[in-house]
């Protein structure tokens, strides 16, 4: 199935606030993840880091507002819907900690942040899966309308797809501790691979549609994303640093999450760049 002329990105407007809100809040949330990955959990800076992940989320939830209108009529109200709800999610999982910071060893509290985030993933996934198959039928009947086309090709969405549903998987089992012993880590480390190999399977094309500068920044992004993990998906002993923990998970959280605002920004400019020149 090939894509027409009609959905290069020359066709297509950007909304510059919903990129700016998006951008604003990945940076948020990534500056957060590298506070975090050097404060200790009783120490203020991961206070102030739990509160930026909140409105960094927040803020991410909040952005396709400003673009809801197109959002809806090319990717469907239900993806839109559950994207914000998945953002929402993950500034609630920040939520009891802050009330108080007791209930990280509480029986309901402790485990409600994994669930929180498992749930904020898998929302995601089902959003993605929404606009595969959103994108498969309007194939199907020969859909030309620039508004309605979505960009990405099949095995990229997939590969999203799939991601965010294998790191659901991961974080559900984190919840209860001693669950699937490496299983979890091992989840987390291989999902973001997938969408290294298929970005890279399709460079050329998703270079065309978005940038080559967009794509590489993507690659390195989600080998970061894995990274946080690998060790652990080895051996539970390979760290056993706090320290390493929070350097590793936090850390390279934070870095994918700077990295992906990015790749939104740098495929916004590419995005603008092409509609102008098709203009001139």
């Amino acid at each position: 199935m090939s894509q027409t002329s009609s959905t290069s990105p020359g066709t297509k407007k950007v909304n510059p606030l919903f990129i700016f809100v998006a951008v604003l809040g990945l940076f948020t949330v990534g500056a957060a993840e590298l506070l975090k990955a050097t404060a200790g959990y009783d120490d203020m800076g991961w206070i102030i880091a739990q509160w930026l992940v909140v409105l960094g989320s927040v803020l991410i939830a909040i952005a396709p507002v400003a673009y809801l209108g197109t959002l809806k009529k090319r990717i469907g109200i239900l993806a839109v819907t559950l994207s914000s709800l998945a953002f929402l999610a993950r500034a609630a999982a920040e939520l009891p900690t802050l009330i108080d910071l007791a209930y990280e060893n509480d029986r309901f509290w402790g485990p409600f942040f994994y669930r929180a985030v498992g749930a904020s993933y898998l929302m995601i996934a089902i959003s993605i899966f929404s606009i595969l198959w959103l994108k498969e039928e309007r194939q199907s009947r020969h859909e030309r309308s620039p508004e309605l086309s979505i960009a990405p090709d099949f095995r990229t969405l997939a590969a999203i797809g799939v991601t965010t549903l294998i790191i659901s998987i991961s974080y559900f089992l984190g919840a209860t501790p001693g669950t699937g012993g490496r299983m979890p880590n091992i989840l987390a480390t291989a999902g973001p691979l997938i969408i290294v190999v298929v970005l890279i399977a399709t460079f050329v094309q998703s270079s065309k549609l978005f940038g080559r500068t967009s794509v590489v920044l993507g690659i390195l992004a989600f080998a970061i994303s894995g990274l946080g993990s690998f060790p652990w998906a080895i051996s539970d002993n390979t760290l056993t640093s706090d320290t390493w923990v929070r350097f590793l998970g936090n850390g390279c959280s934070g870095i994918f999450h700077l990295m992906l605002g990015l790749v939104l920004f740098s495929a916004a400019k590419f995005s603008k760049d092409s509609h102008a020149t098709g203009r001139n």
